[in-house]
């Protein structure tokens, strides 16, 4: 596959629109968050919502952005690692 100039300007053009976006949309979100004055988006949460159901919400979101999301992601990365030792390295899974 040979990638032709204008190939590499629509990738370019691509990451520097997602970069743009996320950035503009990343202040929006911090000042929302700093006139409600708080500091995770959990805590957002719970004012959106209030009550008991909010506080089990909250809980609920920390445990498994904290537990689940974080062991897929901790598994994902030891395997990439494990695929680079065993191309450089020479070491088996």
């Amino acid at each position: 596959m040979h990638l032709v100039t204008i190939d590499y300007l629509i990738v370019a053009a691509y990451f520097v629109l997602s970069i743009g976006t996320g950035l503009f949309f990343a202040r929006k979100a911090k000042r929302s968050m700093r006139r409600a004055e708080v500091v995770t988006d959990v805590e957002l949460t719970e004012l959106r919502y209030a009550g008991r159901p909010a506080a089990f919400l909250r809980g609920f979101r920390a445990a498994y952005l904290g537990l689940v999301v974080n062991i897929i992601i901790m598994g994902w990365v030891n395997l990439g690692m494990a695929k680079v030792l065993s191309g450089t390295l020479g070491i088996s899974k």
